[in-house]
């Protein structure tokens, strides 16, 4: 991509000399490394001379897409042409972040511009025009390395053909020097000199009708083309005017590989095959001397670019040209100065390069642009405003405010043209948004920091608004997208369902999180301007960042835990969270199918991990390190985060993330880690910058933390570090007034880079940060440095600002007013759950007392039981002989030996008010197991009422003393532990739950599916060997005794019930409840229902398909892998398998009765909680299905009801897993 700062910057200069690299093996178009200043042409001595220690081409040996801007490399890639028009570009390295998918070459912008390129030929082959050769591909030739020279308004370089190009340029014109020497040094080409101009563009976007003509007699070419943005969409239409000052013997024009010298003008079409078809025009000279080309640029006409070209350069001056040239990039680096004591020329490099590069974008295109009226204010290439905020904008508010102002106004006129403040901007047409509208930010930071009535606030604010409030059709390229699910849900959801607009649906996570700082950078200017109800609007959405914080997410590198819990993580529209690895697309994400950019497959942060956008909340750090755990785990993680080099330095969002240890009182920390990046990772080489220098941000994060002071973006804080140099002079363009930052005890070793104590004009500072005012108003800040840290800037009076909004005193007051949010907020917050389980189950442990004293018992079963047990006492052991009055014993061994113990207890089972007291702390001791299950699942304290809400529920264990009591007990105990990974105590749980009773099998096909995948196939296999081990010691005696009796009646799968007992078919009538063909047509649903979540749902750990998994399970997966597998394998999963497991068994029992809503009532919840229900739905299917369960004796209509509840659950739950399963599903850390 970009490789080089070449052609032009910001301000009043609008021609862009273009030399990308198409790649190490490619040809590449070449300009002049010449970048003029944002101000107008001076020719006075204008101040120090910083420009010896300017590098033009750091970063250009780095592959050219993560160079400087430009796109010169220096690796030995051929040149095709010499252009005039160059876009900075953007984007980073994709061998340290993987994005190159999906068509893009790289994560943001192809190779850009490179219009109307130059060539030159010492002569053509046999003297004839034929012999040049005109395709540009074809024509790359190398340069010699030893003739490279650069320097700010000057390029120039020898090709291997011998020819010297040298440019340089005023504001609207460049200006080419082409040397042929005396003789030609190749072949038997003639010695008339042949300079072609290509329509063809770098990146070959041009599209149909291009042309240029040649005038016959004075060798003027005027032309234009139509082109495609490198990174947006749309198209734009640039015109030149290119003058020969040279002897011209013949002129035409060329197509393809021909050339002719009667025919002086083309119109030429895209051509075929995807490629535009090769099309210019030459001049051929009949002597040898120096060519001077002139080239004016437009976007308006050809002959506005004539005009411009000979107002500018009107002699061909070339001297004259670079002198004024020079002294403008003089003037526009005099505005710092730093004291060079013992610092060598390499760091002088670096900073001032790192400056020089700040002003390449955005560039002034006012007077140029066709479709706005001529005086209004227009600058282009905001490439982009999601690099530019983050350091190059706040650069220029302090250096170069006017030209900030200017361009403020640019983008309010890109607003009033177009409708909507851009993110990316370019060659007059709409780039691409990579996340928030982050315009907003911009304008929030000048709001907060200079006061300028040059800026249209109204219209300003009116234009942020709009971006909170609508969305624009096409929100890929302007405002945001997903509002409506922004508004309503408080998050951007995976795989949003917005109709009202277009844009690639991804990035859930870090739009969530830019749409937050958004959001509160428009309070900023809200509150200022005195619109509290906006303000306090928009501080309430600010706060949206939460929404997508997961306390329980882990992270594990190379199979091993971090040690960090809580994360961002993915939601969907029914708020279930999705999965995202927060390693994904990291610096040390080993993945080669990561996909982290604008692809439409990529996922849910941009050019980042949730590592690093865990800490993108600058509007509330107080909070986001409150949520870290507080000051000292957040600065463990930001630790973390940097030591593992799990951030990558070379793209944007890394930036702010050096700084913020200020926020946690460790501004020591900060001035460490901006050592421990630079020099190391921006070195003042050709290799030097660690990623694509995007339009000046990566110069700006040399520039100003080389000076101590570095910007929160939006907010009128600098973060202080001790300056790389013994003092730094800063002259505010505004006032005058000079800044002055002075190290005390400076060693150019850097030993000493940790802040003793400070002092602001004369009094003491124990701040860490400082306001804008400092620059404004030239105050002296005067540093104490030593080699340890110290206490200084680490008080919480010393912190940055950080508003936990929650805390604010007008705003807490608001919040405690509005107790219908407060109140949903409480119900929806799973960490409440903690004191909400404990008020329950107090509440519980108190009213079932209560309830076995008022309600009578009603006797069912417990007196069979008994009888049962007593038979088995007096030493029966053939169980068809087990018999009560209510039949014979159906039950597993666990059932006798439960009941035997209850026995004794209950003197032979006449003490039943004894019993039930047994009963009630089995019943909470259930309850217990229960919400904590939920508990690990994150249920959100909603949920939880249900839970102790149930009058059958009660019945069965208080009031019926029902053996499905204990049943349930264990299937719960069971699913605990198996949430904690205890696999061998949950399993043994389970067995002995099944031996209560079997209809513990219906959770059968779960456990399984959850023991594989959670400890492979093997262990799984021991597992299950274990429980049957468990079945045959329970029902040993019997077994002993008489083994086919014994498991005919224990596990009786015959077993037809009467049709008056039935709580659930009975509306489908006698005849066919009883029929075999329904029996059969319940058995294969059942099937049918289990084979579908197997192979959508359940399967998610593994992400596998069932086929795989059949795999899988001929063929386990390696260790590792199984580790990865095994990590999946989350406490919510677990509950969802097993619960929906259970949930379809009841739906397709041929017949309930009451006492299976044991089974029922604890499931039902959470299930419908997962399905993604509005909870006011979730207790309407809930208050149903409890009535229905509550009839006796059943009627058609509380059948229908019981039936219709377990379809919507079981659909329900499916239906909620669908999106997450396949999104987990997609995770590979490997």
């Amino acid at each position: 991509m970009a490789a080089l700062v070449i052609c032009m910057t910001s301000g009043k200069f609008v021609l862009l000399m273009r030399c990308t690299s198409i790649g190490a093996k490619m040809a590449r178009h070449l300009c002049a490394l010449l970048l003029l200043a944002h101000i107008a042409l001076v020719q006075a001595d204008t101040g120090p001379d910083h420009l010896k220690y300017v590098n033009q081409l750091i970063g250009t040996n780095n592959g050219g897409k993560t160079s400087a801007q430009g796109g010169f490399t220096t690796d030995g890639s051929p040149i095709t042409g010499f252009s005039m028009l160059h876009d900075s570009g953007t984007g980073y390295d994709k061998k340290k972040i993987r994005v190159e998918r999906g068509g893009l070459r790289n994560s943001r912008g192809e190779l850009s511009l490179g219009d109307f390129a130059l060539f030159p030929y010492q002569g053509c082959a046999n003297d004839e025009v034929d012999g040049c050769i005109y395709p540009k591909k074809a024509r790359a030739t190398p340069f010699l390395n030893e003739s490279l020279k650069a320097s700010p308004g000057y390029f120039s370089l020898t090709l291997q053909s011998g020819i010297n190009v040298a440019m340089t340029a005023a504001q609207h014109t460049a200006l080419f020097r082409f040397s042929f020497g005396s003789e030609a040094s190749t072949g038997n080409a003639s010695s008339s000199p042949l300079i072609l101009m290509d329509l063809t563009d770098l990146s070959n976007s041009r599209q149909d009708n291009a042309s240029i003509s040649v005038d016959g007699t004075t060798g003027r070419m005027t032309g234009n083309g139509r082109f495609l943005p490198s990174f947006g969409t749309g198209n734009y239409v640039a015109y030149f005017c290119a003058d020969f000052h040279g002897a011209i013997r013949d002129n035409g024009i060329f197509v393809n590989t021909r050339a002719n010298t009667t025919v002086k003008d083309l119109q030429i079409s895209r051509g075929i095959n995807g490629y535009p078809l090769p099309g210019g025009a030459f001049n051929r000279f009949s002597s040898r001397s120096d060519v001077l080309v002139r080239v004016g640029l437009s976007f308006i006409s050809s002959e506005q670019a004539c005009s411009l070209a000979e107002s500018e350069i009107p002699d061909y001056d070339f001297d004259a040209t670079l002198s004024a040239a020079q002294s403008a990039w003089t003037k526009q680096l005099s505005p710092i100065e730093v004291s060079t004591t013992g610092i060598n020329d390499s760091t002088l490099t670096n900073f001032y390069s790192g400056i020089y590069r700040v002003y390449v974008n955005p560039q002034n295109y006012t007077g140029i642009v066709p479709t706005v009226s001529g005086d209004a204010v227009w600058w282009d290439s905001f490439y982009c405003i999601w690099d530019l905020f983050r350091s190059q904008m706040p650069f220029q508010i302090i250096t170069d405010t006017s030209a900030f102002i200017s361009q403020l106004q640019g983008l309010l006129n890109i607003y009033q043209y177009q409708g909507w403040l851009p993110d990316c901007h370019m060659s007059l047409c709409k780039g691409y948004t990579q996340g928030g509208s982050n315009a907003d930010v911009v304008f929030a930071d000048a709001y907060s920091k200079i006061n300028s009535s040059e800026i249209d606030w109204k219209m300003a604010y009116e234009a942020v608004v709009k971006d909170a409030e609508e969305e624009p059709y096409d929100w890929c390229c302007q405002g945001r997208g997903g509002l409506d699910s922004w508004k309503s849900h408080g998050y951007i959801p995976q795989q949003d369902f917005d109709y009202k607009g277009f844009g690639t649906m991804t990035r859930s996570i870090s739009r969530t999180l830019e749409y937050a700082y958004n959001d509160f950078c428009i309070s900023e200017i809200a509150g200022g301007s005195g619109n509290q109800g906006d303000q306090e609007k928009y501080q309430k959405s600010s706060e949206n960042w939460l929404n997508l914080f997961k306390p329980d997410q882990t992270s594990y590198i190379n199979d091993t835990d971090t040690g960090f819990v809580g994360f961002f993580q993915p939601k969907f529209l029914n708020e279930t969270w999705g999965f995202q690895d927060p390693l994904y697309c990291s610096n040390i994400d080993t993945n080669p199918n990561s996909v982290c950019s604008l692809q439409a497959e990529a996922g849910a942060t941009f050019e980042s991990s949730i590592w690093e956008y865990s800490f993108y909340v600058p509007h509330d750090q107080a909070k986001l390190i409150s949520t870290f755990g507080g000051p000292r785990a957040f600065v463990r993680r930001l630790e973390y985060l940097h030591d593992k080099k799990i951030t990558y330095i070379g793209n944007e969002p890394a930036f702010l993330t050096v700084y913020q240890y200020h926020y946690a009182g460790r501004p020591a920390l900060s001035a460490r880690r901006a050592h421990f990046y630079i020099p190391d990772y921006f070195q003042p080489t050709e290799g030097g910058l660690p990623g694509n220098d995007d339009s000046g941000t990566m110069g700006a994060f040399v520039a100003m933390s080389m000076m101590g002071l570095f910007p929160s973006p939006g907010q009128n804080v600098y973060f202080i570090i001790p300056p790389f140099f013994e003092s730094v002079n800063i002259t505010s363009p505004v006032t005058g007034n000079v800044a002055r930052i002075r190290n005390v005890n400076f060693d150019a070793s850097y030993n000493n880079i940790y802040i003793q104590k400070a002092t602001l004009d004369g009094q003491d500072y124990t701040k860490n940060w400082i306001d804008h005012s400092f620059f404004t108003e030239g105050k002296e800040l005067v540093l104490y440095l030593g080699a340890n840290e110290s206490s200084w800037g680490t008080h919480v009076a010393d912190l940055p600002p950080t508003p936990d909004i929650l805390s604010r005193p007008g705003d807490y007051l608001h919040h405690k007013m509005n107790i219908v949010r407060w109140a949903l907020n409480l119900a929806s917050d799973p960490e409440q759950t903690w004191w909400i389980c404990h008020l329950l189950f107090a509440f519980e442990a108190a009213i079932c007392p209560v309830l076995v004293l008022k309600i009578s018992y009603t006797e069912i079963d417990w007196k069979a039981y008994m009888q049962q047990v007593a038979q088995y006492i007096a030493g029966e052991r053939d169980y068809v002989k087990l018999y009560g009055d209510t039949g014979p014993l159906v039950y597993p061994a666990s059932h006798v030996y439960i009941y035997r113990f209850l026995y004794y207890i209950t003197n032979h089972g006449e003490e039943i008010a004894l019993a039930q007291y047994m009963f009630i702390g089995l019943y909470l001791a259930s309850l217990a197991f229960v919400m904590q299950c939920y508990r690990q699942a994150r249920v959100p304290p909603y949920v939880f009422p249900m839970l102790v809400l149930s009058k059958r529920l009660h019945s069965i264990f208080l009031l019926r003393l029902f053996n499905d009591g204990f049943a349930v007990f264990f299937l719960f105990a069971a699913v605990w532990c198996y949430q904690r990974k205890l696999w061998t105590v949950g399993s043994l749980a389970y067995s002995v739950g099944l031996g209560v009773k079997m209809s513990l099998l219906l959770a059968l096909p779960a456990v399984g599916i959850v023991l594989w995948q959670g400890i492979g196939r093997d262990r799984a296999l021991r597992q299950a060997g274990l429980m049957a081990q468990v079945q045959v010691l329970l029902g040993y005696p019997f077994l002993a005794h008489n083994a086919r009796n014994y498991l005919s009646r224990a596990f009786e799968f015959s077993r037809q019930f009467f049709f008056k007992w039935t709580v659930n078919w009975r509306f489908v009538g006698e005849e066919i409840f009883l029929s075999r063909s329904f029996s059969a047509a319940l058995l294969a649903i059942h099937a049918a229902l289990l084979l579908l979540f197997v192979a959508t749902r359940w399967l998610r750990p593994a992400g596998t398909s069932l086929p795989g998994a059949v795999q899988q399970l001929i063929n386990p997966p390696p260790q590792a892998v199984q580790a990865k597998i095994s990590r999946r394998v989350t406490a919510e999963f677990v509950l969802t398998s097993v619960l929906t497991a259970v949930n379809i068994g009841c739906l397709c029992a041929r017949s309930l009765h009451y006492q299976f809503y044991a089974y029922i009532a604890w499931s039902t919840p959470f299930l419908l909680w997962r399905s993604g229900l509005h909870p006011v739905l979730i207790y309407l299917v809930w208050a149903a299905q409890e009535w229905a369960w509550n009839v006796y004796p059943s009627t058609n209509i509380s059948s229908a009801v019981v039936v219709s509840s377990l379809a919507v659950t079981t659909i329900g739950t499916w239906l909620g897993g669908g999106t997450q399963t396949s999104d987990v599903a997609r995770e590979h850390t490997e």
